[in-house]
């Protein structure tokens, strides 16, 4: 997903919908950091694991992240 296909699927809610991300463990949270990093596919990654791994500064894609509470 790109940020415009992002954006066009929030587009579809009303402006005050809460936006958030899996708890810890449980549950879910309220986002509350969004960064840039640098990633690359890993196209040998397992099911378990993502399809993208940390790459080199500026390498290939620069996702946006959001997280929540951590621990």
């Amino acid at each position: 997903m790109i940020i415009a296909d992002l954006i066009a699927l929030l587009q579809k809610y009303p402006p005050q919908t809460k936006v958030l991300v899996q708890g810890y463990e449980d549950g879910y949270d309220n986002v509350t950091t969004v960064k840039n990093i640098s990633v690359k596919h890993d196209p040998d990654a397992q099911w378990y694991n993502g399809k993208y791994v940390e790459g080199a500064k500026g390498e290939n894609v620069v996702a946006v992240l959001g997280e929540g509470m951590k621990g």
